[in-house]
């Protein structure tokens, strides 16, 4: 609660000093539904992951590496070397206005200056989300909960719109696609060259080496026949699971209903955490949606967008045979949800940002799915590292081009 609100006053937001009392006290003293309280809630700082350069020549060489390896070098050349490597990673990337790595999680709104009126129809869109009446900041209180509601329902539309298009974004302010990013480039000015999926990016840092042990491993105690069969049901298992989780998000049907075998686990794996009788129809923002950052490049499809814990939060339906209990056991599921969370606030004149994240691993024995909900500075943390691997795939892309260019 209280990172949202953050968030707002980022974007310019000047709420009534009372209101902020209301929904610090409110913060203070619950946090969270009573019934999540066995979600994993993952909070890092956005500062453990750059570093002091004045302390470089004092580490020893583990801490180095350990640097090298969250910043993308290579970290098994001499100490001297990786000192070198970091200064100039820091110098090129850290210290560069204009490095896709001072690209921020929720992009700086141009409209502070808009202050929002009762009755302004053009502003609060057409019904069709009921807010939790029980949450002081999404609650009928004349300010700031009345625009808020109306920010909210934008979001919802906004989000309907097919990859969030800047022009459709910006006339429901009478804003133009020529809206400012604040330093950074807008729609038309990419910093990827050619538009890139969240899934093509995360493929080009992954280590296939791993992954080729993996099905090396897999081929020799089942047969390739075999695994190929098993990874063929796995990704329709996968592909059913999304599709029946999106009908009941929105009430096609209940989660106590009949599935198909193929899924039936994986439904009561989720339906065991609780986590769909929070996630009501009426909270329900956005599912299956596809969008694009607005001022790098990527784009690609998120599961769900609802209000989850008072706040606009993008939702990751994974499966897997293994439990997942932290969320480096989820392996890139993190970064995904935060590329999508991005993209959604790369659109600045979207005022209420999407400030968590929920990733549910279902599993397919039927035994309760690992739920993690990311607050804003585990979001911001993984957003970094998100852009980190941005960076590595425009390098690997256009060193790719370059070679091609030259032959």
């Amino acid at each position: 609660m209280v990172h949202l609100w953050r968030c707002l006053q980022y974007r310019g937001v000047n709420p009534c000093s009372s209101a902020l009392e209301r929904v610090l006290r409110f913060a203070g003293n619950s946090g969270c539904d009573q019934s999540s309280r066995s979600t994993h809630t993952d909070s890092n700082k956005t500062s453990q992951l750059w570093f002091d350069l004045d302390k470089l020549e004092t580490m020893n060489r583990r801490e180095l590496q350990q640097i090298c390896k969250k910043c993308g070098i290579k970290a098994n050349n001499k100490t001297s070397i990786l000192v070198s490597d970091l200064k100039e990673f820091h110098s090129l990337q850290l210290t560069n206005p204009n490095s896709v790595l001072r690209f921020p999680f929720i992009a700086q709104t141009n409209s502070a200056n808009f202050t929002p009126v009762k009755g302004d129809k053009k502003y609060f869109l057409p019904t069709g989300l009921k807010l939790d009446k029980n949450n002081i900041l999404f609650s009928s209180t004349e300010s700031p909960g009345q625009w808020i509601s109306g920010e909210v329902k934008k979001l919802h539309k906004a989000v309907k719109s097919k990859g969030i298009i800047t022009k459709t974004v910006g006339e429901y302010k009478g804003t133009t696609d020529k809206t400012k990013q604040g330093e950074f480039p807008v729609k038309g000015d990419m910093y990827l060259a050619k538009n890139a999926s969240v899934s093509a990016i995360l493929n080009s840092a992954s280590n296939r080496f791993m992954i080729a042990i993996w099905q090396k491993q897999q081929i020799e105690k089942m047969g390739e026949e075999m695994f190929n069969e098993y990874r063929n049901l796995l990704a329709k298992s996968g592909k059913k699971f999304h599709s029946c989780m999106t009908d009941i998000l929105h009430k096609k049907t209940e989660e106590t209903g009949e599935f198909p075998e193929l899924v039936s686990s994986l439904i009561k794996s989720v339906s065991k955490t609780g986590i769909l009788k929070l996630l009501t129809k009426d909270k329900v923002l956005a599912t299956e949606e596809y969008v694009t950052h607005s001022s790098i490049g990527y784009s690609g499809t998120f599961d769900g967008l609802a209000i989850y814990n008072g706040v606009p939060c993008l939702i990751e339906w994974k499966t897997s045979q293994n439990p997942r209990p932290t969320l480096d056991s989820c392996f890139d599921a993190p970064f995904q949800v935060v590329a999508y969370a991005g993209a959604i606030n790369s659109h600045p004149v979207m005022r209420i940002p999407v400030t968590s994240c929920l990733i549910v691993v279902a599993h397919h024995d039927g035994s309760e799915a690992d739920v993690h909900w990311m607050d804003l500075d585990t979001c911001e943390k993984f957003w970094q590292k998100w852009l980190i691997k941005v960076l590595k795939y425009k390098e690997k892309v256009e060193s790719v081009s370059g070679k091609s260019d030259a032959s």
